[in-house]
């Protein structure tokens, strides 16, 4: 496909209908990472409206620094030393998490099929609540049980390092101050005494015509 934008120069985008991975003339994707106009166009001429997850890299996401481990039967592997959370209760939560993503994509182009998932999600709370009544926590229990660690009650701060300087502290000069020293020195010019030529002995001097010592010599 041939895509022209605002500069008037023609790029070549080719869009593989199997993958639905599409590369541009402008590299642009295949530089920074990022998706050009001209791919976009090329999907949406194919009828996609939502962009396909190979074009949202790693490391443009928030999770880009987290890394789940799991075991074959679904285990986390890596987990912290301190949870409370059995690998057997993990599993069950792992699968549960999947399923309910998963439901939520495939039901939410549907407003029916996203009332029928809101329905279900909502009788299974109020199941859940019958049959276990919801624990009140405090603020710090609720972050603690986020953390899965409990808030340290007295944390040690190091004083900052003492530095003995000797002077005055010299403040870095901006372009502004640059610019009203440029202007200070500019003053000083015009209040200096220029010297002038006299009209009677033609010479230059600090006199005129009226202090001028050869017109006192004359008279």
């Amino acid at each position: 496909m041939r895509v022209v934008d605002n500069s008037k120069k023609v790029r070549l985008v080719q869009l593989n209908r199997s993958t639905m991975f599409a590369s541009c003339s402008c590299m642009l994707f295949g530089t920074h990472g990022i998706p050009c106009r001209h791919i976009i166009h090329a999907l949406r001429s194919a009828k996609i409206d939502e962009l396909p997850t190979m074009y949202v890299l790693k490391r443009f996401r928030k999770d880009c620094k987290r890394e789940f481990v799991l075991s074959p039967e679904g285990i986390l592997l890596e987990e912290r030393a301190n949870s409370p959370v059995n690998p057997v209760l993990q599993k069950l939560i792992s699968e549960t998490s999947n399923r309910i993503e998963s439901l939520f994509v495939q039901a939410k182009n549907s407003p029916d099929a996203m009332q029928i998932l809101r329905d279900g999600v909502f009788a299974l709370g109020d199941r859940i609540t019958d049959m276990i009544p919801a624990k009140e926590l405090s603020r710090i229990e609720e972050f603690e049980d986020f953390l899965g660690c409990p808030v340290p009650m007295q944390v040690e701060i190091h004083p900052p390092t003492d530095i003995r300087s000797k002077g005055r502290i010299k403040r870095i000069k901006g372009h502004a101050d640059k610019g009203r020293q440029q202007n200070k020195n500019e003053q000083k010019k015009k209040n200096v005494l220029q010297p002038r030529r006299c009209s009677t002995c033609k010479k230059v001097g600090l006199h005129d015509r009226r202090t001028c010592p050869e017109k006192a010599n004359n008279q």
